[in-house]
């Protein structure tokens, strides 16, 4: 039995140890390329994952990689993450809590319920974020995006105060990691937050701050940048300063979508400061964006100047064209909250899928234990039953043998009377003296016969005989008898061999038990190894040993 548990347990063993050498996963081709082109050239990034029409084929690992390069890849190009959350969701259950990865799928996470406007939620997202990060001392890039983060979704709710602290936090954790883009935008919306409670001169020194930083980068956020100072310098009545950054603003992004909204601030300018002929310059060309929010502000500002004017014609065409223009908003934005709704209870059915699937994981694992359990306790009591049979016949045999032993001990005696008797009346009949001598001896070769074969019906035997077998090769891997089988062996042959004890103790006093043990066991035929076996050795030699002590004890 200890053989084959060694042996299953060296196989489970080896088994492990091949697991672990193979364990080592080679990580997906088009992930490594979209993690080298994130950072300079996040659009291609983008574009290379979703060419990956499907994540069939790839590990759980390569799949919750892929959700957090998709999701950063969509929020570096400013593509909404609501089609990213489902697989954010099998990231967050897949990576360990406290690694840095779920920290990040957080953050995304985080994101996605801002989208939905589900702020409590996201709120507690990045708290949990910062809770991890907070273990990873040097991560000041991610850090700084969640505070920033956090900042904005403060600013949302018009707590200015809490924004322009997670700004100045998210400031510091830019700076260490030396990641001028992330600090340009951090600057920008600590200045946006100073002017929420009018701080007008600290929002004046970051949007200046940032703006030196962007020169010098070269940063897209530049136009952004002097739109935020022109906007500042408008509220301070420097109107001239103010039309200036406007125009670099236009500058800085002429080539872009966003140009035709800085032509709009410009004209928005011009009409808030009642110069009507340089507003209608601008926003007859910001009419053009293709942005339909920027559309519709253009014609309303016309329309209202159209109608200061008193040209009731053009105000009428621009009021037509701005209310088609609202009406297409709400349109947009009633599909726009039905999508977020749509992904909403997409997302709340995915969770009560997960429950349902936890709860019959749960029951199946619940199932199979008690039928296991059943198994083991049917298998168990089948075990205590055939020991009893075994342990019943063996002692029904044991009892038969004694009986046997004392009619023949008692036939023995009789005869023996019986040549005592006859040599004393005749010893002529030396003839019928040597008969049951003969008789007397042929009854001890049988009584030694059933003892023997009592003796190898019992379970200890067959152990004996199972280990006698064994190779002799190898002596440190022989087993043998272990205490508690050597001293039942020591009962057994009490049992059996009695008689034949108590007549060696009254011929040989001087013999100690292992040396009756050793002739008993010669009596029953075993050899020198099994005998060596018996004693908790592995060599015969102990054997012959005993035997060469135990001549100077029966001379």
């Amino acid at each position: 039995m200890h053989v084959y548990i060694k042996q299953t347990v060296t196989v489970c063993l080896f088994i492990c140890l091949c697991l672990s050498c193979t364990s080592r996963r080679m990580e997906h081709v088009a992930l490594q390329q979209a993690g080298y082109l994130m950072e300079e050239h996040p659009d291609s990034a983008f574009s290379l994952l979703k060419s990956l029409s499907s994540l069939v084929g790839m590990t759980s690992e390569d799949k919750a990689e892929y959700a957090l390069l998709l999701a950063e890849a969509a929020d570096k190009n400013g593509y909404s993450l609501l089609p990213c959350d489902s697989l954010l969701n099998f990231a967050l259950h897949l990576y360990d809590e406290n690694a840095k990865e779920h920290a990040i799928a957080l953050l995304y996470k985080g994101k996605v319920q801002q989208e939905m406007e589900n702020y409590a939620d996201a709120l507690k997202s990045y708290r949990m974020a910062l809770e991890i990060l907070s273990y990873y001392p040097r991560e000041f890039y991610w850090k700084g995006f969640v505070y920033n983060m956090l900042g904005g979704l403060y600013g949302k709710q018009n707590l200015y105060v809490q924004a322009k602290d997670m700004y100045v936090k998210a400031c510091y954790n830019d700076s260490l990691a030396r990641h001028n883009h992330h600090l340009i935008s951090s600057l920008s919306n600590l200045g946006v937050a100073f002017i929420g409670y009018g701080n007008i001169d600290s929002a004046f020194i970051c949007q200046q701050r940032a703006l030196q930083l962007s020169l010098s980068t070269d940063s897209f956020l530049l136009h952004s940048l002097y739109g935020n100072i022109g906007d500042l310098c408008g509220r301070t009545g420097q109107n001239s300063i103010a039309v200036t950054c406007l125009k670099r603003a236009y500058d800085a992004c002429r080539r872009k979508e966003d140009s035709l909204q800085c032509l709009w601030n410009l004209g928005e300018f011009y009409y808030n400061n009642r110069q009507p002929d340089s507003a209608l310059y601008y926003l007859n060309r910001s009419k053009e964006s293709a942005n339909i929010h920027i559309r519709y502000l253009s014609f309303f500002d016309l329309y209202a100047i159209a109608k200061q004017q008193g040209d009731v014609a053009k105000a009428l065409e621009y009021l037509e064209i701005s209310t088609q223009l609202e009406d297409s908003i709400y349109s947009t934005n009633v599909a726009t909250e039905l999508e977020k709704k749509t992904y909403r209870w997409n997302a709340d059915a995915q969770v009560r899928k997960e429950h349902f699937k936890a709860k019959r994981r749960i029951y199946i694992i619940a199932m199979v234990a008690l039928v296991l359990l059943l198994v083991i306790v049917i298998v168990y009591q089948q075990i205590l039953k055939n020991k009893k049979i075994q342990q019943s016949n063996y002692e029904y045999l044991l009892q038969k043998l004694k009986q046997n032993l004392r009619d023949m001990q008692q036939n023995i005696v009789r005869h023996e009377e019986v040549i005592a008797e006859l040599k004393q009346k005749q010893e002529s009949r030396a003839g019928e003296i040597e008969e049951k001598e003969r008789a007397i001896q042929a009854m001890k070769m049988e009584k030694e016969k059933l003892r023997n074969w009592l003796f190898r019906q019992s379970a200890l035997y067959a152990k004996i005989d199972k280990l006698a077998n064994q190779q002799k090769h190898h002596k440190e891997r022989i087993d043998v008898l272990t205490n508690a089988e050597q001293r039942q062996l020591r009962v057994i042959i009490g049992q059996i061999y009695a008689d034949y004890i108590e007549q060696l103790h009254v011929q040989y006093p001087k013999l100690n038990e292992d040396d009756v043990l050793l002739l008993c066991l010669q009596l029953a035929d075993l050899s020198p190894f099994a005998i060596a076996l018996c004693f908790g050795n592995n060599d015969a030699q102990i054997v012959a040993q005993r035997k060469y002590r135990m001549k100077s004890k029966i001379e």
